[in-house]
């Protein structure tokens, strides 16, 4: 049975799901792309699967690492299933590469829970955050949720408030002195922040519908989820609980602008949701529904996949 193999945490259920990571991509791959190949287009998707699999990884690692989640799989399970509502996206932009700069923005911001050298991991979180912002601009909200993890993790400090605009201004001139040196030219404001105009993302396909409903039904059991752990865990899971919650609201405000997508809701929500989602079905006790719920997940994977194209 599907849960019974899941609720386990070894190497092998690390390798099933990252072959199943590899089978949603490389079917997306094959339905988009255009034939013959060139060895540029190759090397794009290559270095896109690359990455994909790296966020996995780090995502793996984190939830590990800091003891997000511990004896099961389940929380890696949806973020294979739920990546495919970003593969699209993945192909056809540059989103992979904030979503793995996201990840490790977003290791570093965690690393504030253990770290001796707080004002090092915000100005690294930061650092990070802020270049991913740059393939996808809604990742600015982000930032937002590094004051957040400061207050609830380590006591106000100045250094700590100084750190992110060093962080930033670094991460401005490390962009800039690169677009001199590769393109003999400096880069307009818009580019590092561009023009705000407050709309929500509109529903043109049914894909599109089956994205937010999936989304939405997914939202609903990570919030349930949630706080049950507020009112019954331990204080260092309660800490990143409401973390995840404002990490997720920030993933919602930053849908109703005009610069975002359905591709970088998920990207922002996708770790709190699949962390809470995971630990819902873990804990939960009827073995027959269980299975039910995590082959209706599995379908939603699949019929997207198959709606979109």
């Amino acid at each position: 049975m599907i849960a019974n193999f899941f609720k386990q945490s070894k190497p092998i259920v690390f390798v099933v799901l990252v072959f199943l990571l590899s089978f949603f991509f490389f079917i997306e791959v094959f339905q988009n792309i255009n034939f013959p190949l060139s060895w540029t287009t190759i090397g794009d998707v290559a270095l896109k699967y690359i990455l994909l699999i790296s966020c996995y990884v780090l995502f793996d690692y984190a939830i590990k690492q800091f003891e997000i989640q511990k004896g099961h799989s389940f929380g890696g399970l949806f973020f294979v299933l739920f990546s495919v509502f970003l593969i699209p996206e993945v192909l056809d932009g540059y989103i992979v590469y904030a979503f793995i700069l996201f990840f490790i923005g977003l290791l570093r911001l965690l690393g504030l829970t253990r770290s001796a050298r707080p004002t090092l991991a915000i100005f690294e979180a930061v650092f990070f955050l802020y270049l991913a912002s740059l393939f996808y601009h809604p990742l600015l909200f982000v930032l937002v949720l590094v004051l957040v993890v400061t207050l609830v993790f380590v006591k106000a400090n100045w250094r700590y408030f100084i750190a992110p605009i060093l962080a930033v201004s670094a991460a401005v001139i490390l962009t800039q002195l690169f677009n001199l040196i590769w393109y003999d030219k400096a880069l307009q404001l818009d580019f590092f922040w561009p023009e705000w105009e407050f709309q929500a993302i509109g529903f043109y396909t049914i894909s599109q519908i089956f994205s937010f409903a999936v989304w939405c039904l997914s939202v609903l059991i990570f919030v349930f989820q949630a706080f049950n752990v507020l009112q019954k865990r331990a204080l260092y899971h309660q800490k990143l609980t409401t973390c995840f919650l404002y990490l997720a609201l920030l993933g919602f405000i930053s849908s109703w602008f005009s610069i975002s997508s359905f591709g970088g809701l998920w990207l922002i929500s996708i770790m709190p949701i699949c962390v809470y989602l995971g630990d819902f079905i873990f804990r939960f006790r009827k073995k027959k529904l269980k299975e039910v719920l995590l082959w209706v997940f599995i379908v939603f994977a699949v019929v997207f996949s198959l709606i979109q194209n």
